[in-house]
């Protein structure tokens, strides 16, 4: 029989490699990634249900109190998730969920030497990090740093808390050669915290920094005290460089989060109960953008996050369930602070809970839940600190752990397995039409996950293709698969822009038709209301409906995308064409102010940088369509004059 010490070293070595390569894959978010992570800890799990324990052992286990609290949390984002529009994302997130509530079971049954066991795994992930951002600053002239994160906030964040860890978990030091290493380990991770320039990071090491000099002041004398406050200041510092380094310019955005902030609690209020629901959050984003008067786009910037995982609870989830998380974060933290004053959490626990610190503090400011290195870091720290020791009586009986086991390996398989083939399978699959081999291979991937709506969107195009060789029977199987995207997912603009682009496709080709034409043009319609801010979409229905023959819709499309940007250029092109194409007298003057309007616009921002598709896309000039603009107002203008009257009739 394996000895408890035995299998809780073996658990902590597991988790402390989970916990570090848990940082690769946009800090585990990509498919790979995330199968990686949760066949990790389904493993560990599986291993703690297999292995055999003797009666009267001591163990840790998550306290009842919080653990009853989270559940009470699952039990309503569960709720939220069945009533979700978007169930493969519902899915996706109590996946997440669960991955999360495991890692907490694994770190409580380690106990609080978890700390001291994954400290030095951890820093050396620091260093991998700090190492991999400095070549990304100095040889791929990044401005800032994400190393293999996506979001440079949040590796900082990520080594804030490594560092902690790494640096104030080592228990007792038994010679120079371990200090020298933990300090040459914690050099590139430091260095990459000023390279990132992340603020949220400097509030959160500001905060840890704080709570250690606070907890270790009493302890020491007055030599080690200068020591502490002198290295203090300079790692504080370092990072409050970096900040100041990145904001020399002046930044229009700095007061936006508070928008953000009241947008999304807005949605909150709005669903008091659920919140736009587990997952979801993406789809609902696209109503929630405000419109920025610096720069010439309104909508360039959009929320893509509430930017708080305090705003998030409520906003994604509904305020039950944010009741429930903070009574269990609540909790958790009071039985940490039980373990400091009995003694079970000794001096190497402190860096771990700095970490906590430093995490929760960037939590407010910014959304760490996004990545699962960081919420697994700190389930495995809360896990870790707040596990209370049990006394184990009796074994669970064979069946219950077989069925335990059955369950984990059919959630994985099914939860995690089977969309990674699909996601495999489908990867570098173009759009549109495919050959025999490509069409077998989205087949297969259909098959692996049939919830994913882009997969089902995905077919229609194929079926669609160009519109030059399909019929009767082709349309309505792609139209087929465009609806069923719809109802996968009924939120999200983008399959219903798919399904317009089929009817449309369908009018031009087969029917040509008011009726068809009327059903893509309301089918735009209804794509625009799922994403009001976005003008492509108003673009996109004049262009149709201007080859539709239909000059009056298409002018009424161009002034809507004209009144979400004014500045954009497309827009007022797309006008001019629709007013030239009306035939109405006044048409090729109007059409002319339009274009000189445009040249005006494009001349003013030339300077502007193009960061993002759609500045390019919405301020770049298209010098060839203003060249046919051009010559159709001419021949307007000369259809217009009666022979050998060079200046038109009186």
């Amino acid at each position: 029989m394996i000895s408890t010490s035995h299998a809780v070293a073996g658990v902590a070595g597991a988790l402390g490699l989970l916990l570090v390569t848990a940082t690769l894959g946009e800090g585990g978010a990509t498919p790979p990634a995330t199968l990686w992570t949760h066949g990790v800890i389904v493993a560990i799990l599986g291993a703690l249900l297999a292995l055999p324990e003797a009666s009267g052992e001591s163990v840790g286990r998550a306290p009842r109190a919080p653990f009853g609290a989270f559940l009470l949390f699952v039990a309503l984002t569960m709720v939220g998730a069945v009533v979700a529009p978007y169930r493969y994302a519902a899915l996706g997130f109590l996946l997440e969920l669960g991955a999360f509530l495991g890692v907490v079971v694994i770190a409580a049954r380690c106990g609080p030497g978890l700390c001291r066991r994954v400290s030095l795994p951890l820093l050396i992930g620091a260093a991998f990090q700090g190492v991999v951002a400095i070549h990304q600053r100095w040889v791929e002239e990044a401005a800032r740093p994400a190393g293999t994160f996506l979001n440079p906030n949040h590796l900082a964040v990520w080594l804030v808390a490594a560092l902690f860890v790494g640096l104030g978990c080592v228990g007792p030091v038994r010679s120079r050669g371990q200090a020298v290493l933990r300090v040459a380990l914690a050099a590139p991770a430091l260095v990459a915290v000023y390279l990132t320039g992340s603020r949220g990071a400097v509030l959160g090491l500001v905060a840890g920094t704080a709570w250690l000099v606070s907890i270790a002041w009493g302890r020491l004398d007055r030599r080690r005290r200068s020591i502490l406050v002198t290295v203090a200041v300079t790692v504080v510092t370092l990072a409050v460089v970096g900040v100041a380094v990145r904001s020399r310019s002046l930044d229009p955005f700095r007061y936006h989060r508070l928008r953000i902030w009241e947008a999304s609690l807005g949605a909150a209020l709005e669903r008091p109960w659920t919140g736009v629901g587990p997952g979801q959050w993406d789809a609902a984003a696209n109503n929630l953008s405000f419109p920025v008067e610096a720069g010439p786009l309104r909508f360039e910037r959009f929320v893509d996050s509430t930017h708080s995982d305090l705003v998030r609870l409520p906003a994604e989830l509904g305020w039950p369930a944010t009741v429930a998380a903070l009574a269990a974060l609540v909790l958790a933290l009071r039985e940490v602070r039980r373990g400091r004053r009995d003694g079970t959490l000794g001096p190497s626990t402190d860096g771990a809970i700095a970490a906590l610190v430093a995490l929760g503090v960037h939590a407010v400011v910014d959304n760490p839940s996004a990545r699962p290195a960081l919420f697994l870091l700190a389930a495995a720290l809360l896990g870790s600190l707040s596990s209370e020791p049990h006394v184990r009586r009796a074994r669970t009986g064979i069946a219950w752990r077989l069925g335990a086991l059955a369950l984990l390996a059919t959630v994985f398989a099914v939860g995690d397995g089977s969309p990674f083939l699909a996601w495999k399978l489908q990867t570098g699959l173009p759009r549109g039409r495919l050959d025999a081999e490509q069409r077998a291979a989205l087949e297969d991937a259909l098959a692996h996950n049939p919830l994913h709506p882009d997969l089902c969107l995905r077919q229609a195009q194929d079926v669609a293709g160009d519109g030059r060789d399909w019929g009767i029977d082709d349309y309505a199987a792609a139209r087929d698969a465009a609806e069923k995207a719809v109802r996968l997912q009924p939120a999200d603009a983008r399959y219903r822009l798919g399904l317009a682009r089929v009817e449309g496709l369908a009018f031009g080709t087969i029917f040509g038709d008011l009726s068809s034409r009327e059903r893509a043009a309301e089918h735009y319609r209804q794509a625009q209301r799922l994403a009001r801010h976005d003008p492509g979409i108003a673009l996109e229905e004049g262009e149709f409906l201007l080859r539709a023959a239909d000059p009056l819709g298409a002018r009424r499309a161009a002034e809507r995308a004209l009144a979400i940007e004014p500045n954009g250029l497309p827009a007022r092109l797309l006008l001019a064409e629709a007013l030239l194409a009306s035939g109405t007298p006044p048409a090729p003057s109007r059409a002319a102010a339009l274009v000189e309007e445009a040249e005006a616009i494009a001349e003013r921002w030339s300077d502007h940088p193009r960061v993002s598709p759609y500045s390019r896309f919405h301020l770049d000039l298209d010098v060839a369509r203003v060249a046919g603009i051009r010559r159709r107002i001419e021949g307007d203008a000369a259809t217009s004059r009666t022979p050998g009257d060079p200046e038109g009739p009186s």
